[in-house]
């Protein structure tokens, strides 16, 4: 085994002597928050006492008003408009936030999940394909698309347009969508950078309601959903992320939504304080397993859910699935393991790459991740079907 080496951060000893001493705090927590740029009570108050007035305005965001414009054309006209999310949480989770948004304006609102298995990754062409089948010449993606070339082509050729939201970095070429919602984007002077997809669905949602004259509460009320999707996804607790998920974790506390409290109910949370940390651990995997084993689908069934006993039936299919995957993760760690040491040279090898027939192509991610951690090697884990 290879030993972990810590690098400390170096930080500003006078500058954290001096929130020391301003703040009346132990040496410790005044290095934190000089290393986390808090070096003033202002600083300081927007940090700890973040509020909905701190937001950015979602119209710093390139395409943001095209995009709007868009949406409303579509809603006053009464044609289907298709959401297309990501099969994980945040793109589960933004799914549902704006399927029940766009419900909410009384839009002609579907939503498409794809499957892991036959259509992999990102915005598909079945997808594309199913949209114009039910009528909807929209189609709003979620947490993918930003490197969806062929797909976005594909779209415009069925007379399909396409607004993407999402939040990873693109290639320098931009696709030909109608318009593209990114922070991330080169061209995009939007001033957080540390956005979820969710996180940009909500900002969408933020900026129809402000722009159409829309109560933003029908956005707010599903800062629950962004808060699991920001927790899930790992992007900085910071800056607008923290007003966001502080609003959240309250909303998911109350149990407001059936199927967000029939999943802390099966995962012994309802009765414990929700903190991000226990949204990454023990809530997270459970919507996540419904896309590894089976079809994420389920995920926004569950999330957008107003029927308690079918929340309760979800939530408990999923703890179940998720028990599942914990059991395959274990056991293809177990056999990579014995890989390693059968197979690879640790002084030697600058990579390690594992592959066996069999191995779940659902959760070869969590085992690569774990034998990295293991080895402090970059790794590779590859699932054999069929000898694909």
């Amino acid at each position: 085994m290879i030993q972990q080496q810590w690098t400390y951060k170096p930080f500003d000893k006078a500058m954290a002597k001096t929130i020391a001493d301003e703040f009346n705090l132990p040496t410790i927590i005044a290095k934190v928050m000089e290393l986390r740029g808090i070096v003033n009570r202002e600083q300081s108050r927007n940090f700890f006492f973040p509020a909905q007035d701190q937001l950015h305005s979602p119209f710093l965001m390139k395409d943001m008003e095209k995009a709007i414009i868009r949406l409303h054309e579509q809603i006053q006209s009464g044609v289907g408009i298709m959401v297309y999310g990501d099969y994980d949480v945040d793109g589960t989770s933004g799914t549902s936030l704006l399927y029940l948004f766009l419900k909410s304006l009384g839009a002609e609102v579907h939503y498409y999940i794809p499957d892991r298995e036959n259509e992999g990754y990102g915005l598909s062409k079945k997808g594309i394909k199913y949209a114009q089948y039910i009528g909807a010449d929209l189609l709003i993606t979620c947490d993918c698309g930003i490197n969806a070339f062929s797909q976005i082509e594909y779209a415009n050729e069925l007379h399909v347009d396409v607004i993407i939201t999402d939040h990873h970095k693109p290639d320098e070429k931009l696709p030909s969508a109608f318009a593209i919602l990114n922070p991330n984007r080169f061209d995009c002077d939007y001033p957080f950078k540390g956005l979820c997809g969710a996180g940009v669905a909500f900002k969408f949602a933020l900026a129809y309601c402000e722009k159409y004259g829309k109560d933003p509460e029908l956005v707010w009320e599903h800062s629950d959903l962004v808060a699991i999707a920001t927790a899930a996804d790992l992007v900085p607790i910071i800056d607008e992320n923290r007003i966001i998920v502080q609003d959240g974790i309250k909303r998911i506390s109350e149990g407001v939504k059936p199927g967000v409290k029939a999943l802390l109910k099966t995962g012994g949370l309802w009765d414990k304080e929700v903190t991000v940390g226990r949204l990454v651990f023990w809530f997270s995997p459970k919507i996540n397993a419904a896309g590894r084993l089976g079809d994420a689908g389920r995920a926004v069934k569950l999330l957008t859910t107003q029927n308690s006993i079918y929340a309760m039936k979800v939530a408990k299919e999923l703890e179940r699935e998720n028990d599942r995957r914990k059991e395959i993760t274990q056991k293809m760690i177990e056999e990579a393991i014995s890989l390693v040491n059968g197979t690879c040279d640790l002084e030697r090898d600058n990579a390690i790459i594992l592959g066996k027939k069999g191995w779940h192509h659902g959760v070869v991610g969590i085992v690569a991740s774990r034998i990295k951690e293991l080895y402090y090697k970059p790794t590779i884990i590859i699932g054999i079907d069929d000898n694909v």
